[in-house]
């Protein structure tokens, strides 16, 4: 299979993550779910290969701090603190299986949305 990732403009934090559990690279809107610029890039993690094609393209060296994310979905302070919390979550939650998005803190609006 693989992780699925959508790299798309949204104009702030609230819109970015309306929907969530909607793709934000689609050939066909659909009724009632938010549309976005995007592009889906399979297996292009923001983390580490994201990482490596900027420091391609910048040359410069590669560092895993090159690109660096803010989660905004979901959110940071519902997540389980302790193992007991994260075992009591349902097993459709998003902490566990997704999706996520995360904000690349380069000074633009791009978020990443995420599914396993």
């Amino acid at each position: 299979m693989g992780v699925f990732y959508d790299y798309y403009r949204a104009a702030n934090r609230q819109a970015a993550v309306e929907k969530p559990h909607y793709p934000r690279a689609v050939e066909k809107p659909m009724p009632g779910i938010p549309t976005f610029d995007a592009v889906e890039a399979k297996w292009i993690d923001p983390y580490v290969v994201l990482g490596q094609l900027i420091a391609l393209v910048r040359e410069i060296p590669f560092s895993p701090e090159l690109v660096q994310t803010i989660t905004v979905y979901p959110p940071p302070e519902g997540s389980p603190a302790t193992i007991e919390e994260w075992e009591a979550l349902p097993e459709d939650s998003p902490y566990k299986d997704g999706p996520g998005i995360e904000e690349l803190k380069e000074d633009q609006m791009i978020y990443c949305w995420i599914a396993v």
